[in-house]
């Protein structure tokens, strides 16, 4: 037999919100919510047998929280369901009890998500910082009965799920000591990058110091493909450069935050290859991948945009074609990483899914083939899709 904790709720098709009539009221929709949840409990506890005892979760997420929230008394929920809260899909929690009252209290929290801007699909972004302060609420709201953590594919999100792991087998332990985000960086790199031997102190304070410098860099998922809507954008006002029509130049405060998003993820990537340079081969590959990736998706994006936007002003047609070129450069070598990261059993991991599809935020390659295609047309081509906003836009 096989224990669960049954979900209990309503969403509508396709992961999407449940759609009422124009003019449906906040209270007709409740009861709408209360007579599916009540009969769905009712189903579950008919269908068991008679020896289990069950167990249910009502998960609020996206617009049910806000549902919940306009009237809890009217949901009426059974006193064995319990209500699991939701964080904003980016480690922040949107909401936690006030007052338990009769009720046990879980979350849902994201390490992983897909969907838009908040898109984290290709390496860990939600920082132990974040974590330790986010879980210090959940603890001290007494949301600790349930614990759901979206991590999409485990392999990029093993710092994070481990250390919410460790809060949640013992809070208590954890939030004793000040820094608990500190103390666990410092924990982690001992336990995963520590010798055989005892590794030299200023080893491990680089292994610290690119933790850090991650973390600092990319502070959300936006700055992760910063650059690489930029590039796109560029590329088709570079477009228009070739037909003879007119343009927009990239804006200067877009301009200067690439600038300086360069700078910032040039000076992080130094220090995580001072960091491996006290590594075994088989420590700097879990390294590389679990910090120089994310930093060189970021930071070879940012060189090909700013070598993009020289492109843009070059004052001849010769002065162009070679920024062009040049742009070219750090986007191959991004991927020949990605490449070096595909090794069994992870073969193809960053290849072109459902979820990596075209030009979607979440293909990792998007800059890469759109610049091909660029330079495979001479820029007589054009791009086959309205661009969305994004920086320069």
């Amino acid at each position: 037999a096989l224990d669960v904790i049954w979900p209990v709720g309503m969403r509508g098709t396709a992961d999407r919100p449940y759609t009422f009539p124009d003019g449906t009221t906040d209270e007709q929709k409740a009861q709408v919510f209360h007579d599916a949840i009540h009969d769905q409990v009712e189903m579950v506890r008919q269908e068991l047998p008679k020896d289990k005892t069950p167990l249910f979760h009502f998960t609020m997420y996206t617009e049910m929280l806000d549902q919940y929230r306009k009237n809890p008394a009217a949901f009426d929920l059974p006193k064995d369901v319990i209500i699991v809260w939701p964080d904003d899909n980016d480690g922040h929690m949107r909401g936690l009890p006030t007052d338990p009252g009769p009720y046990k209290h879980g979350v849902y929290y994201h390490l992983a998500y897909l969907g838009g801007n908040l898109s984290k699909q290709t390496t860990h972004i939600v920082a132990p910082q974040t974590i330790a302060d986010q879980f210090d609420r959940i603890v001290k709201a007494g949301a600790t009965e349930f614990m759901l953590v979206n991590v999409s594919e485990l392999r990029e999100y093993v710092m994070g799920a481990r250390m919410i792991a460790d809060i949640t087998w013992n809070a208590p332990a954890i939030y004793a000591s000040p820094d608990p985000a500190g103390r666990y960086t410092a924990w982690w790199t001992r336990e995963y990058f520590s010798q055989a031997t005892t590794s030299p102190p200023a080893s491990m304070a680089a292994t610290d110091s690119a933790y850090a410098g991650y973390f600092a860099a990319l502070t959300s998922p936006d700055r992760l493909w910063y650059a690489a809507d930029a590039i796109q954008n560029l590329l088709d006002r570079l477009y228009h450069k070739v037909a003879g029509e007119p343009y927009a130049p990239m804006k200067a405060d877009t301009l200067a935050a690439l600038q300086a998003a360069n700078d910032r993820l040039r000076a992080a990537l130094a220090t995580e290859a001072e960091a491996e340079q006290g590594m075994t081969l088989l420590q700097q590959r879990f390294f590389r991948e679990d910090v120089g990736l994310g930093l060189l998706v970021a930071g070879l994006q940012a060189r090909a945009a700013l070598s993009l936007e020289e492109a843009l002003r070059a004052p001849s047609a010769q002065a162009m074609w070679w920024a062009v070129f040049a742009a070219r450069e750090p986007l191959e070598q991004l991927e020949t990483e990605f490449a070096r990261a595909e090794y069994p059993p992870f073969d193809r991991w960053y290849h072109e899914t459902w979820i990596r599809s075209g030009l979607s935020r979440n293909n990792p390659h998007r800059s890469y083939n759109l610049l091909r295609a660029f330079i495979g047309s001479e820029g007589r081509g054009s791009v086959a899709r309205e661009l969305p906003p994004g920086p320069g836009r």
